[in-house]
């Protein structure tokens, strides 16, 4: 029987990584009984003082980050003294668990969209702004297959931002000549002097794409000429099913790009996203995982062997988090979670949004919005993704109705930003008429545009 004094209930224990174990659990007194994934260092780091401010920068960095690709984090809470991150659930698998069970690899179909919605993660996470209204500049530094999620519901989530480096202003941590991710994925000149920037996330991104199209990683040496030769050896090897020879040649050549050996050869993000975004309109390849994910990684997801987390063998590295008292857990000074909007505008629609069955003063809504010109998409965006964030078998559960959802992104044409299309995509084919009308009618609007 769990201590009841915990402030979190340990539901199950997802993974263990380099730097600790993450854990479903459920926070005690939430009404909703929300469950969220929580990470803690490991005992013997939480005593490194170096490790310890590289988890309270990767908590800031991602608080500052609100993207659909991007896993959110809620808090940065101390513990009994140990920082704990409380994140997002997410309930999917990674492209490496995906790959272990399709040996020959991904389609191609599946692969390009998951490396697209990726691209497209690291782009905004390099250019976009934090709290300091100045660009994060943040390289993630460890994408390769483990790290990127398809969830059951097709969303694609980049999680594991362990090491990366952003432009903080309360960053604690420096960069250091220590060369850190995971083997097979480092782009060769991090072995070297030069700056990291966002070329060396579309290197590991580009062997990632290669693994997940072929089924196996490939080994490209450090040394120029070697790593041109291997690397010509290993894009010969694509060969996804449903692919004409003209657009398969357009995919290797991306992929060639991607892993050049001079970062100065590489794409940027934006590039990267752009050609794929060009193949998948060629060779007529949809850009919804909705159905993959639905067919493939929601049952593998439900039929995943999951024992009682006591019984896990780093039981002992969470257990506190259900006997440490409530009251002494929480460091006011560490929450990272947001500040109610400044935007008067937009705090205006948070409250038309919290209202019984707002949908039905559609009108009335409109009206708001054309009075307070200076709303964003974002309270829309946060009703969107909580809305997907119900898992299809939890019908009982709280949160956004599928009229709301029509609703909002029937008022988003308004707004039609980046974000904004990329939550179309997912949506376009919805179960549910009104939705998947709504978000075709958003997508058709951008075509236009162009």
């Amino acid at each position: 029987m769990a201590d009841e004094t915990g402030l979190f209930e340990i539901l199950e224990i997802r993974s263990t990584r380099m730097f600790g174990t993450v854990c479903l659990a459920r926070r005690r007194g939430d009404p909703l009984s929300r469950p969220v994934a929580v990470k803690v260092l490991s005992g013997t780091l939480a005593e490194n003082p170096r490790i310890l401010s590289r988890a309270r920068d990767e908590a800031r960095l991602l608080s500052r980050l609100q993207h659909p690709n991007i896993v959110g984090v809620e808090a940065l809470l101390s513990i009994d003294g140990r920082p704990v991150v409380v994140m997002e659930a997410i309930e999917g698998l990674s492209l490496r668990e995906l790959v272990q069970r399709r040996k020959a690899g991904l389609s191609a179909e599946v692969a390009l969209e998951a490396a697209r919605r990726t691209a497209r993660a690291l782009e905004d996470a390099y250019c976009g702004t934090g709290s300091e209204d100045r660009p994060l500049r943040l390289v993630h530094r460890d994408i390769k297959p483990g790290n990127i999620l398809l969830t059951v519901h097709g969303e694609v989530k980049v999680v594991d931002f362990e090491l990366a480096r952003g432009e903080i202003a309360d960053r604690e941590t420096t960069t250091v000549s220590t060369v850190v991710g995971t083997a097979g994925y480092i782009a060769p000149e991090r072995f070297g002097d030069s700056p990291e920037g966002p070329e060396v996330d579309v290197y590991s991104l580009g062997v990632t794409l290669i693994e997940v199209l072929t089924g196996h990683e490939p080994v490209l040496p450090l040394e120029g000429e070697m790593h041109q030769e291997m690397l010509a050896t290993a894009v010969a090897d694509l060969a996804p099913a449903g692919l004409e020879e003209a657009h398969l040649d357009q995919v290797k050549a991306l992929v060639a790009r991607m892993c050049a050996y001079d970062p100065l050869d590489r794409p940027t993000p934006t590039e990267v996203r752009e050609a794929i975004r060009a193949i998948q309109r060629e060779a007529d390849l949809p850009s919804d995982l909705h159905r993959f994910a639905v067919r493939v990684v929601a049952p593998l997801w439900q039929t995943r062997p999951v024992g009682p987390p006591r019984e896990h063998f780093a039981w002992e590295d969470v257990s506190f988090l259900e006997t440490v008292p409530a009251d002494d857990a929480v460091s006011p000074e560490s929450e990272v979670t947001e500040e109610s909007p400044e935007n008067t505008a937009d705090r205006q629609v948070y409250e038309f949004l919290g209202r019984e069955a707002w949908e039905e003063r559609k009108r009335e809504l409109k009206w708001l919005l054309t009075l307070e010109p200076e709303w964003t998409p974002e309270p829309f965006l946060e009703l969107l993704h909580r809305h997907a964030r119900r898992s299809w078998w939890r019908f009982w559960a709280r949160g956004p109705s599928d009229a709301q959802v029509a609703v909002a992104l029937e008022l988003l044409k308004l707004r039609p930003t980046a974000d904004v299309m990329e939550w179309a995509r997912f949506y376009a084919e919805h179960r549910d008429e009104r939705i998947a009308q709504a978000a075709k009618v958003l997508l058709a609007q951008a075509d236009e545009a162009r």
